[in-house]
């Protein structure tokens, strides 16, 4: 009643207003303020390491990048995560789990292995990828990336989030120090399936051909999802990891959300004139059927959350 009795007589209407104006900035403050510093306390001193450095550090097999022009489609398609390809990109649905069986068998994976064949036929994907690796260090909860061939030139740096609950976790934590004097090492990869893609399905469109555009698109994405997962196996290969060890994270993600690291991500490998592919005013890559992610080899790497 307060409120509506200012807001209604004209001479206390102002005042009003400005009081609530200022109130609201002064919170604005106070938050940005409390977000400062919950920033600035994120640090090892204030929340201490529990990730123990590797006992072994791989040998990278070369320095700075490696560009595959055309990549084996045949060889990628066996990692398709066909669940992802079927229920969310192609939105299958079956009323029970013996429908969705059936539809499987005799519709869309008769349709995929088709479609597989007519693109490799017609070469409507253009499957390219450039990936590397480099030597690196933490400090604190910055990644030092260096120039192989002159181990004390910094390229790149990279600031990732640490955890305030649980382990306090942050990517940084699985490199060794600078203060230990021994460089340890970091891949990275940007995989596309090209511009031909992309093209198609507008193509399809613009004739109304909407259920074929459909499907190739959602092909085309978890084709790209599936060279990920191919080269980031031959990178643990080229390490000599053993079976599981090492994991890849891409910008966006829970542990490493910073989007603009895909600028850092294209410098290092040089990705737009490797592979054609540019970066867009928000960090977001085109064609949009193309993955980057960091590849980390320290055993006890996982996936987290930043909260």
């Amino acid at each position: 009643m307060d409120i509506l009795n200012a807001l209604s007589d004209l001479s206390s209407r102002e005042t009003f207003r400005n009081k609530i104006k200022d109130e609201a900035l002064k919170s604005k403050e106070t938050n940005f303020a409390e977000i400062k510093h919950e920033d600035e306390e994120a640090t090892p001193e204030k929340y201490p390491l529990t990730v123990k450095p590797a006992v072994f550090i791989p040998k990278n097999p070369f320095n700075g990048f490696s560009i595959i022009h055309k990549v084996p489609l045949r060889e990628v398609w066996p990692f398709l995560d066909l669940t992802q390809l079927y229920k969310l990109n192609w939105g299958v649905k079956g009323k029970n789990s013996e429908e969705y069986k059936e539809l499987i068998k005799k519709q869309f994976e008769p349709m995929r292995l088709k479609m597989q064949d007519e693109i490799l036929a017609k070469n409507w994907f253009d499957p390219k990828l450039v990936y590397g690796f480099w030597l690196a260090n933490s400090d604190g909860n910055d990644l030092i990336i260096y120039d192989g061939n002159d181990p004390q030139k910094e390229l790149e740096r990279f600031k990732f989030p640490r955890q305030r609950v649980g382990r306090n976790l942050c990517l940084s934590d699985y490199f060794r120090p600078v203060s230990s004097g021994e460089k340890d090492v970091v891949a990275f990869q940007v995989v596309t399936i090209g511009n031909k893609a992309t093209q198609l399905v507008e193509q399809l469109n613009k004739e109304d051909k909407y259920t074929e555009s459909y499907y190739l698109h959602g092909l085309a994405v978890q084709t790209a999802e599936a060279m990920a997962e191919w080269i980031h196996r031959r990178i643990r290969k080229e390490w000599n990891l053993p079976i599981g060890q090492g994991k890849r994270y891409s910008p966006g993600y829970p542990a490493c959300p910073e989007q603009s690291d895909q600028a850092k991500y294209f410098r290092l490998l040089d990705a737009t004139k490797a592979i054609g592919i540019t970066l867009t005013e928000a960090f977001m890559m085109v064609p949009e059927q193309s993955t980057s992610a960091i590849v980390i080899h320290h055993p006890e790497c996982e996936y987290f959350a930043v909260r």
